[in-house]
């Protein structure tokens, strides 16, 4: 299986259907799509997967255009499943806005 193959089933076990086209936008110059899931490391393309997340939740909920459609319920759980594995994977949360305290 290739990076490219995991990523799109990845996101389609999510209830998301993704273009071809549009996953290599959201892992341009990460890895080598093509490259084996396997030799590269399942870890590995399994992180790249889960950065490649927050791009994909800050679009509209629905464009049709690129082949992305997605609903606020499932949205909530792509979201869910995005802070579990930064979490876990020990990748910054980057849609979670934080309080900043500044001391004067």
């Amino acid at each position: 299986m290739t990076i490219l193959e995991y990523i799109l089933e990845k996101y389609r076990a999510m209830g998301v259907n993704l273009s071809e086209g549009y996953v290599r936008t959201l892992i341009i110059g990460k890895v080598n799509i093509h490259e084996d899931v396997y030799a590269y490391g399942g870890e590995r393309v399994h992180r790249v997967f889960v950065e490649s997340l927050p791009e994909f939740l800050l679009m509209p909920s629905s464009v049709s255009e690129l082949g992305v459609s997605i609903s606020r319920s499932s949205r909530e759980s792509v979201e869910k499943y995005y802070r579990m594995e930064c979490k876990r994977l020990g990748i910054p949360d980057i849609l979670t806005e934080k309080p900043i305290v500044k001391f004067r």
